[in-house]
């Protein structure tokens, strides 16, 4: 311990140093304060807060335990735990004794000592990025089910042996529209009757017939249909097929028809013998002008 030498350095090295180095082992459980012990994440938590409260080039430093308790969100005996303990393996030095005048506590500065690497295991940055790809393997695996190293997914033909070798097509038997039709597979170990499974597993020409018979389906596709009625051409067809009212025989259609319930005309000309109506144009009127006098 007597070779360590303390060497000052700035924030952002500071930082790097103590984000790859292991400190979970550095403060064990004494029954006095930490109880369990201080669990790495729990050291580097106070440990940057403490940094954070100097300038970039890691000097005046002087935070009180309060307040890195409350900022690391741990207990008071934690944080001055790991204050002493940084002391102690010279990540921080203390450059001042606090002044009552100025209302501050002692000030430190940021520094690595030389054998840091005999009492802390620190990750080069290649080691880190190597751990780094292990945790995503193993968190990727865990949502894969296996832990173990990915493989390329095996293919239906890789399952079941050796398969047999390719068998030439032998003749079929087709039968007629009424006859039977037999197919003769054979398969590793012998020959099967052919029937529905062998379509699944040879496919062939199909065996049902979709030729209609003579006097089936087809006769009732083909028979006559019933005809639909033709659209009128023009205005004067519609006037036509349109049904209109029938009025009175002697009046026209203006006026009713028929008989009303008590036996009288409905035609109210008809109740009066007013004359029936001469058909064609109504007479000429002539109408006399009057010269003004």
């Amino acid at each position: 311990m007597t070779d360590r030498e303390l060497r000052p350095v700035g924030r952002f090295e500071w930082e790097q140093i103590v984000l790859r180095a292991r400190l979970g082992s550095l403060i064990q459980g004494n029954g006095r304060g930490t109880r369990g012990g201080v669990s790495g994440a729990a050291f580097k938590a106070v440990a940057l807060a403490w940094a954070s409260h100097g300038e970039l080039d890691g000097t005046a430093i002087y935070p009180g335990d309060a307040t890195l308790a409350v900022e690391a969100e741990v207990g008071v005996k934690v944080a001055q735990a790991v204050k002493r303990k940084m002391i102690e393996i010279g990540l921080t030095e203390k450059v001042r004794s606090r002044s009552r005048r100025q209302h501050r506590g002692d000030e430190y500065r940021l520094t690595l000592p030389t054998d840091l690497l005999d009492v802390v295991d620190v990750l080069t940055p290649a080691a880190l990025k190597v751990a780094a790809i292990t945790e995503y393997e193993k968190r990727r695996g865990k949502r894969g089910g296996s832990n173990g190293p990915l493989t390329e997914p095996v293919g239906p033909h890789d399952v079941g042996g050796t398969q047999d070798p390719p068998r030439d097509p032998e003749p079929e038997t087709c039968g007629g529209s009424d006859g039977t039709t037999e197919t003769t597979c054979g398969g590793s170990d012998g020959t099967s009757v052919g029937g529905p499974l062998d379509r699944d597993t040879q496919p062939g020409p199909s065996q049902i017939s979709t030729q209609p018979k003579k006097h089936g389906v087809r006769t009732a596709l083909t028979g006559p249909r019933a005809t639909e009625p033709e659209e009128p051409d023009s205005v004067a067809e519609v006037e036509q097929q349109t049904p209109r009212p029938t009025g009175c025989p002697a009046h026209g259609r203006a006026l009713a028809a028929g008989q009303r319930p008590d036996g009288k005309p409905a035609c109210p000309l008809c109740r009066r013998g007013a004359p029936p109506t001469p058909t064609g144009l109504a007479p000429v009127i002539p109408i006399s002008r009057r010269s003004a006098s």
